[in-house]
């Protein structure tokens, strides 16, 4: 409530008001802490959450969103504005201790277009008084990238991440992400395969070559994250149809060694059609955890990691990947 109170107060809603020019502005018919009206009708409440939902509005806001415990109790009492005709803002800092809150799951939802929300990202630096000199200045205040990325996101990726506590991959960061890992034709491409159907199959396309004056750096430049499609649609997408010679898929060679998931057997027998060498990869998540984190971060502080920005779901699974409790008493966090 006292939020509500100060969005409708002198330094928001009516200063904003009282500073436009004389001939745009009336004396209000209403004005209190928590109604402020004027003569044509036009009226603005403050309300706490869990009140207001016998009122009919042509805007709500709904200030520090991601804040609210109840949000998504909330929002069905507010729903009348939005069939009415009305508009819904829900704006917010994250809050990482809450990764799959009402607010996110909303946002990005958004971002894929399921439902009718228009999703805005403001950065740090669209305050015009902030520069990396001043993001220094607050990271060396705060002492903490979780706080920072809550605080101050430079993304929206960045700023839903999960907190780095219980993160697999608390190591990886934007650094890991470059615009300058692209396909080098000079060096074979390697795929690797984590196959699914209902869930998404997700193919990434790798070299292993220098990078930026570096040596022998990990390159994924490319991404494929679909659902529902059969073995023989992917590879037609990403190298095209072999029975139509004029389609190129994404114009790359075919990769000399394609590692696929063993489960996905029927998946690389297709990909031997086509000519590719395949590799079924060792499958323990644990063994594997521990050889990317060697690439995200060396002994010699070395990002040998480095992945293209087109590559949006990796980049989010590398922040996201968290533990999860297993079952049974005694045992460890498992990713």
């Amino acid at each position: 409530e006292t939020e509500a109170k100060y969005l409708l107060g002198e330094e928001r809603l009516k200063g904003i008001y009282r500073r436009l020019p004389d001939w745009m502005r009336n004396d209000p018919a209403l004005d209190s802490k928590t109604q402020w009206g004027l003569e044509n009708g036009s009226m603005a409440h403050a309300f706490p959450t869990g009140v207001g939902d016998s009122y009919t509005a042509t805007f709500a806001l709904i200030d520090e969103a991601d804040l609210v415990d109840d949000l998504g109790m909330m929002l069905p009492s507010i729903n009348p504005t939005i069939q009415a005709g009305g508009k819904l803002v829900l704006v917010s800092r994250v809050n990482k201790r809450r990764p799959n809150s009402a607010f996110k799951t909303i946002y990005k939802a958004a971002q894929l277009g399921k439902n009718s929300y228009a999703p805005i990202f403001i950065a740090w630096d669209a305050h015009p008084g902030r520069d990396q000199a001043w993001y220094n200045r607050q990271l060396a205040d705060l002492g903490s990238m979780d706080d920072m990325t809550e605080q101050y996101p430079a993304t929206d990726t960045e700023a839903l991440s999960r907190s780095t506590a219980g993160r697999i991959y608390p190591e990886f960061a934007w650094e890991n992400v470059n615009e300058n890992a692209v396909y080098d034709p000079a060096h074979p491409i390697l795929a690797v395969c984590d196959d699914g159907y209902t869930n998404p199959r997700c193919i990434l396309l790798i070299q292993e070559r220098p990078l930026d004056g570096e040596p022998d750096r990990i390159v994924v430049f490319r991404e494929y994250y679909q659902r529902y499609q059969i073995a023989s649609q992917s590879l037609d997408e990403i190298w095209g149809d072999p029975k139509n010679p004029a389609d190129k898929g994404w114009g790359f060679p075919l990769a000399e060694f394609l590692y696929y998931d063993p489960s996905a057997a029927s998946f690389a027998a297709e990909a031997q059609k086509r000519g590719m060498a395949t590799w079924g990869a060792f499958n323990s998540v644990d063994e594997g955890v521990k050889v990317v984190r060697k690439f995200i971060l060396d002994g010699n502080g070395q990002r040998r990691l480095q992945i293209h920005p087109s590559c949006e779901h990796l980049i989010e699974e590398m922040f996201d990947y968290s533990e999860k409790e297993t079952q049974g008493s005694g045992d460890d966090p498992k990713p």
